[in-house]
Parts: structure tokens; C-alpha cells; sequence
């Protein structure tokens, strides 16, 4: 009985390809919206430099 419960237990984690690339995509896009957010800060920052400099 319980290698039954096993090779079930293993049919379904082959089965959650899905979770596992929707959590990948989850943490990708994450991490891609806290690198443009860094970027875009930098950025600002660096023009109010500018425009102090030539004010």
C-alpha cells in the first residue's frame, strides 16, 4: 500500500511542472520589477544632479 501512495505521490510532482514554472515566472517578474525600479530611482536621482549642477 504504501509504495502505491509513493509512485502516486511521484505522478503528481512530474504533473506540477505547472506550479513550479508559474512560481518561476512569479519570481522572474519580481525581480525584473525591482531592477527597472532601482534603474528608474538611479536615473532620477542622477538628472535632479544634473539640474542642480547647471541651475
Amino acid at each position: 500500500m504504501e509504495s502505491v501512495n509513493f509512485i502516486n505521490d511521484l505522478q503528481d510532482l512530474e504533473s506540477n511542472d505547472g506550479v513550479r514554472e508559474e512560481s518561476l515566472l512569479g519570481w522572474s517578474s519580481t525581480c525584473l520589477d525591482e531592477t527597472l525600479s532601482y534603474y528608474v530611482e538611479h536615473n532620477s536621482e542622477e538628472v535632479r544632479e544634473e539640474r542642480k549642477t547647471f541651475n
